[in-house]
């Protein structure tokens, strides 16, 4: 089923170290205090309260960024300039880089990263209001599992638990998206050898999430391939903007670049089943 695809809505321009405004604390250091000092100053609150979507509150922003600097102690040895700015995108953006994972602050040669994390895009993505239901779900060995691109379903995908409870590798990792007013979902599979392709090429691939939490990166990854292919809201082509999980050009890819074709549209009939992750 064909959808019209409506003029996306404007978004607020990304912040960028440029235009961050910042106190005399940083730009002079008339006194040594480190980013935990400076943050909880009421300037930076009133900053931070400026940036935030209506409703959501500067105090929180400031404790949980200082609890994550607590369990990142290398934070604080990045520039203040670099924590400063993923912190305003943070609060632009709405999400806090929290246990629950939908931001991440990563320390990469001495500047702050801020890296979007899966379930930050899926919070963003269903702003758009076009997106009824989104579904990422990782494929294990002993799955029976099968690509149709030409069928209806596309996939299928039956979980088949190990009897024992042993753990069983990732095999590949799909999403699933529904629009509101479409009978036929769009789907994207990856392999985890294109997953792992991503990550070699990712300038911060060897820390950060790509190490602690690999199979939720996995799960971003496949959803930010098929966001391309879907109704974005401003906040979510915000994210994608300021996301310093960035590749590098350099790196050379171990199987080829996959083709935008292996991508199920949303315009074709790709009835698949709902599989609950």
């Amino acid at each position: 089923m064909a959808t019209d695809h409506a003029d996306p809505p404007k978004r607020r321009p990304r912040i960028t170290r440029a235009e961050v405004i910042m106190s005399n604390d940083i730009t002079t250091q008339t006194s040594p205090k480190t980013f935990r000092d400076l943050i909880t100053q009421e300037g930076y609150k009133a900053q931070l309260a400026a940036a935030l979507p209506k409703g959501l509150s500067a105090d929180r922003m400031v404790r949980v960024v200082l609890t994550a600097i607590n369990k990142t102690p290398k934070l604080l040895e990045c520039s203040k300039e670099t924590i400063w700015e993923s912190v305003l995108n943070c609060a632009a953006l709405g999400l806090f880089p929290d246990a629950l994972g939908r931001a991440y602050l990563i320390p990469f040669k001495g500047k702050c990263q801020l890296i979007i994390g899966y379930r930050g895009l899926i919070d963003l993505a269903y702003r758009s209001e076009r997106i009824a239901s989104i579904q990422l779900v990782v494929v294990r060995q002993g799955d029976e599992f099968e690509r149709r691109p030409m069928s209806m379903p596309p996939i299928t995908h039956r979980i088949i638990d190990d009897p024992q409870g042993k753990f069983r590798p990732m095999t590949h990792v799909y999403s699933v998206v529904y629009l509101k007013g479409c009978d036929n979902p769009s789907v994207d599979v990856m392999s985890i050898g294109e997953v792992n392709d991503i990550r070699a090429r990712s300038l911060s691939g060897d820390s950060g999430p790509w190490k602690t939490d690999f199979e939720e990166m996995a799960k971003k990854t496949v959803f930010r391939r098929h966001s391309k292919v879907l109704p974005m809201s401003a906040e979510m082509a915000q994210a994608m903007d300021v996301d310093n999980d960035q590749l590098d050009l350099n790196a050379v890819a171990k199987s080829p670049v996959i083709d935008s074709g292996d991508i199920q549209p949303i315009t074709r009939d790709t009835t698949a089943e709902t599989v609950k992750g």
